[in-house]
C-alpha cells in the first residue's frame, strides 16, 4: 500500500467513513504495522527524532519528484496539497503511536479472561503483566488477555490476595463491588464477596488508595503496609486500623483459616464457602466474637463442634450438608 492510499484511509477511518472493501485494506496495513509500532516504546527520544526525520526527508523528496510530471498551471495547487498531505504524513507514524491502543481495540480486540474458583477450591492465577493472583473460594476475576492500555483494570468478586507486579507507568485497578483499589505493586488482600455488605482491603507491603467505585469524586483512602479498612454498602469506609496481623489475612492461601476476634457471623460465611455446606446460628450469636485455626484436613463437623464449645452450645447436623448451631452465647 502507498503512503498517500494510507494517509487517506487513515483520514476516513477518523471520520468514521470506511467502506467494507476500505476496512479490509486499512486492517491489513496496520496488521503490518502492529509490530513496529509496539516497539515504539523502545526508541530514545534522539531514535525519534531521527526517525521523524527520515520521513519527513522522504516525503519531501516524493514532492519533487512528483512535480516534474505536473503542467505549471496545477503545480501551484498540487504543492500546496502535497505539502499540506506532507505535514499530515510526517507526524502518520506519530499518530499511529497515539492512536494505536484505538486502531488496535477496534481492529485486533484484546479478549476478556475469566479464572474461577469453585466452592471448597483455591486457584492461583498469573496475569499477563507478571502479577500473581490467588483466588479463595467461590471467588471470580476477570481480566484482559493482554494489558494493552495506560492502566491495567481488572474486576473481581470474591475474596483474592494480589502480588501486583510493579510498573509506574501503568497502575493496577481492581474493581470489587462497590470499591475501586488502585495500586502501582504491592501486596495485599481485597475481600468482596457479592451480597456481603462489608468489604475489606488489607495491606501487606506498598501502598493501596481505596476509594467508591460508583463516586469518582469521593475522597480515597490510604493505605500502608500492615494497614486494613472495611468498607460498609450503607455506610462507606470504617476507620483505618493500623498493626493489622495481615498474615492471617492471607493464611487461606494455604488451605488455612486464621480468625482473631473475628465476628461468628464472617466465620461461618466462610465456613460455607470452604465446605460448601449450610449452617445456620441463632441470631444472638452472630456478633460473638471467635478466636480459631481451621488447617486443611479438620472437617466441618470438627470445626463446628470447637465453635460450639467456645459458645457454650452444641451443634446438631441435619443432614449431610446442612448443621445448626446453638448456645448461650459469648464468653
Amino acid at each position: 500500500m502507498k503512503k498517500t492510499e494510507f494517509l487517506t484511509l487513515s483520514e476516513k477511518y477518523l471520520e468514521g467513513t470506511l467502506s467494507a472493501e476500505e476496512q479490509l485494506r486499512f486492517l491489513n496495513a496496520c496488521a503490518r504495522l502492529e509490530k513496529e509500532i509496539s516497539q515504539w516504546d523502545n526508541y530514545t527520544m534522539d531514535d525519534q527524532q531521527q526517525v521523524k526525520e527520515r520521513l519527513l526527508d522522504n516525503i519531501i523528496s516524493e514532492i519533487q519528484h512528483s512535480e516534474t510530471a505536473i503542467t505549471p498551471l496545477r503545480r501551484h495547487i498540487f504543492r500546496w496539497r502535497l505539502a499540506a498531505a506532507a505535514a499530515v504524513l510526517a507526524g502518520c507514524f506519530f499518530a499511529l503511536y497515539s492512536f494505536r491502543i484505538q486502531l488496535l481495540n477496534d481492529f485486533f480486540p484484546v479478549k476478556s479472561m475469566q479464572a474461577s474458583a469453585a466452592k471448597g477450591k483455591l486457584l492461583k492465577t498469573n496475569l499477563p503483566d507478571g502479577t500473581v493472583v490467588w483466588l479463595n473460594s467461590e471467588s471470580k476475576l476477570i481480566y484482559p488477555e493482554e494489558f494493552r492500555d495506560s492502566i491495567r483494570v481488572v474486576t473481581l468478586s470474591g475474596e483474592a490476595y494480589f502480588e501486583v507486579a510493579h510498573d509506574v507507568t501503568k497502575p493496577f485497578i481492581i474493581h470489587s463491588n462497590s470499591l475501586a483499589t488502585r495500586v502501582l505493586g504491592t501486596r495485599f488482600v481485597i475481600k468482596s464477596y457479592a451480597g456481603d455488605k462489608l468489604s475489606s482491603i488489607s495491606v501487606l507491603s506498598g501502598k493501596v488508595s481505596v476509594r467508591e467505585d460508583k463516586n469518582p469524586n469521593s475522597k480515597p483512602v490510604l493505605l500502608l503496609a500492615n494497614q486494613q479498612v472495611t468498607s460498609n454498602q450503607n455506610s462507606g469506609f470504617s476507620q483505618v486500623k493500623s498493626d493489622v496481623d495481615t498474615l492471617s489475612m492471607m493464611a487461606w492461601t494455604s488451605g488455612k483459616l486464621t480468625y482473631r476476634k473475628s465476628h461468628l457471623s464472617e466465620v461461618l460465611d466462610d465456613l460455607r464457602r470452604r465446605f460448601d455446606i449450610e449452617i445456620t446460628a441463632q441470631p444472638h450469636l452472630m456478633e460473638c466474637l471467635i478466636y480459631a485455626d481451621v488447617l486443611p484436613e479438620d472437617t466441618p463437623r470438627f470445626v463446628l463442634d470447637q465453635l460450639a464449645v467456645s459458645l457454650g452450645g452444641k451443634v446438631k447436623q441435619i443432614s449431610e450438608t446442612e448443621f445448626s448451631l446453638t448456645g448461650k452465647g459469648c464468653k
